[in-house]
């Protein structure tokens, strides 16, 4: 549903507006006191009603005058405020819609990427030509045949101005809008001219906890929409050419081929999960490339050592062998002399 960006405001002590046109400020004051500052109502459900919870479908800020000054009052929205928007409104959803919502906006603003002229708007307010329509903000809703460029800073588009021709409508049902998706706006769609109106409908009257998924798809007839029968591969769209199918807890698109089209942004977190677990990888590979240079450094630097000990001990060996032979030689020499010495002298020598 619609929710367009908007400044956070704070108030220590919001005011609210729910049916107190003609009551003073100090008794609104009091009111909000008494039912939200009270807390909500005992239920034997957890889930928010709108009797439990005044901001149940959301909320405006209004500025107002009185007596006292101007006053920023915080102003609970109705089911009919929801159905036609202001800009500015927040409207509650929950998480499991907003999924549903962007993955949708993906997969058809890649199906029309290359047709500028074609329109997506997400949660935009749409005014139509017609005073007895007035304004809506599907979550999805895709125009043809834009005959002039839109400014996306605008929060309205008014159909007429550009010249746009609705092709379909996707809501994605939460609780504070379920019952708008599936009934009034079945009517007012149809009289707004959108051929094509799809719910994606998460039902959890029966199971809070686990909603039942489901899809719904109406095609304009003569007489008003026609519901448009699910096949074995789910609903087909054709105007995307697309199935769509619930599965789980949540809607899927299938192409013309039967491949699921994944979640761009699941798909964003894998390949990012990829990406780092292929730099762990490559981050190990070279913490052991450097430990095994390492190891093999350490094992050249022992070879060298090995080596300068090996030849420590043949230079060591070789002046062994030098001094042993050194010392052969003056052993030889005095055993020489010692010889000569004990040779009885000649008788020559003698005479």
């Amino acid at each position: 549903m619609y929710k367009s960006q908007l400044i956070s405001l704070h108030f220590p002590h919001p005011l609210v507006s729910v049916e107190l046109d003609g009551l003073e400020w100090r008794q609104k004051s009091r009111i909000w006191e008494n039912t939200i500052m009270a807390g909500p109502k005992p239920s034997t459900s957890s889930r928010a009603t709108p009797e439990t919870d005044p901001f149940f479908y959301g909320w405006r800020y209004v500025t107002r005058q009185t007596p006292h000054g101007e006053v920023i009052e915080q102003v609970p929205l109705t089911e009919e405020d929801i159905l036609h928007p202001q800009e500015g409104d927040f409207i509650v959803h929950n998480a499991a819609h907003d999924r549903d919502v962007r993955y949708l906006q993906a997969i058809i603003e890649d199906r029309i990427a290359d047709q500028p002229e074609k329109l997506l708007l997400c949660d935009h307010r749409v005014l139509w030509d017609s005073p007895e329509l007035g304004a809506y903000g599907p979550d999805l809703i895709l125009f043809d045949q834009v005959k002039e460029p839109w400014n996306p800073h605008r929060g309205t588009l008014p159909v007429w101005g550009i010249g746009a021709e609705p092709v379909l409508a996707i809501e994605v049902t939460s609780p504070s809008t379920r019952h708008t998706d599936l009934t009034k706006k079945v009517d007012h769609y149809y009289r707004a001219g959108i051929p094509l109106y799809i719910i994606v409908d998460h039902d959890d009257e029966e199971d809070e906890e686990h909603p039942a998924v489901r899809v719904l798809a109406y095609q304009a007839g003569p007489n008003g929409y026609v519901p448009v029968p699910e096949q074995a591969g789910g609903v087909w769209v054709e105007p995307l050419g697309v199935w769509l199918r619930a599965e789980g807890d949540r809607v899927w698109c299938w192409d013309q081929q039967g491949h699921r089209i994944p979640d761009l942004r699941q798909q964003r977190d894998e390949e990012r999960r990829r990406a780092e677990e292929l730099q762990r990888q490559a981050e190990e590979q070279r913490r052991r490339a450097e430990e095994l240079q390492r190891q093999a450094e350490e094992q050249r630097r022992r070879a060298e050592e090995l080596q300068r000990q090996a030849e420590e001990e043949r230079r060591q060996a070789e002046e062994e062998r030098l001094k042993r032979l050194a010392l052969e030689e003056k052993l030889r020499q005095l055993e020489q002399k010692l010889q000569r010495l004990h040779q009885p002298p000649s008788p020559e020598a003698s005479s």
